[in-house]
């Protein structure tokens, strides 16, 4: 959370100082005028605009199979940043910024998931897949976020849905070696789909 706060906060403030050119100011001029970040108290939760958290769980078997269907649905753990406004102050004598406030609205995001799972062999292999499908709350973000092209794009949020999965596979040798692959992406913690990212997982050993 901590870094997610700190790169955050670099790129809007990198965002900030790109909206100074709007004064025709050179950029050493630019990265000389002191940028503030302020966070605004956080909005408290509305449980009864959204509901509460829960999840819902079916499971079955087909074949070699166990198959599951989830529903979840809550708030994010994290504060995220719904909106931000640079405020300038102007400078009486030369009608220059000589500092910009920046402040930042940082609100719990809601968001609803409905995943399909499956665990099972293929002749002695272990094999396992998750297949996601994530609706974050409509209109939660601002668009100047999502259109800003001074953010770089892992911090243009929006409410975009997206997808999310894995695949992994896993197997003993008879001699007693043992390995695991696992394809990723996106991570639950990357909660919008300009943070997602894709893993892949690789590990090994051997029993003696």
């Amino acid at each position: 959370q901590n870094v997610y706060r700190t790169t955050a906060n670099e790129a809007i403030t990198n965002s900030a100082q790109q909206e100074l050119k709007a004064y025709g100011l050179s950029d050493q001029m630019i990265a000389s005028i002191p940028v503030n970040v302020l966070t605004t108290d956080p909005e408290p939760i509305d449980y009864g605009q959204d509901g509460p958290g829960l999840m819902l769980k079916t499971v079955g078997n087909f074949y070699n199979f166990d198959l599951g269907l989830n529903y979840q649905r809550g708030y994010v753990p994290t504060r995220l940043i719904a909106d931000y406004a640079v405020v300038p102050e102007i400078d009486d004598g030369t009608g220059t910024p000589k500092q910009v406030t920046v402040y930042l609205n940082e609100k719990y995001l809601f968001m609803q998931k409905i995943g399909l799972t499956a665990t099972g062999t293929v002749g002695e292999a272990s094999v396992w897949s998750e297949l996601t499908y994530t609706l974050p709350k409509e209109g939660f973000f601002a668009s100047d976020l999502a259109d800003n092209s001074a953010l770089p794009e892992a911090y243009r949020f929006s409410d975009e849905k997206y997808f999310t999965g894995l695949f992994g596979a896993d197997y003993f040798f008879k001699k007693g070696t043992y390995v695991n692959a696992q394809f990723v992406y996106g991570f639950p913690w990357e909660y919008t789909k300009s943070m997602l990212n894709s893993y892949l997982t690789f590990d090994a050993y051997r029993f003696f």
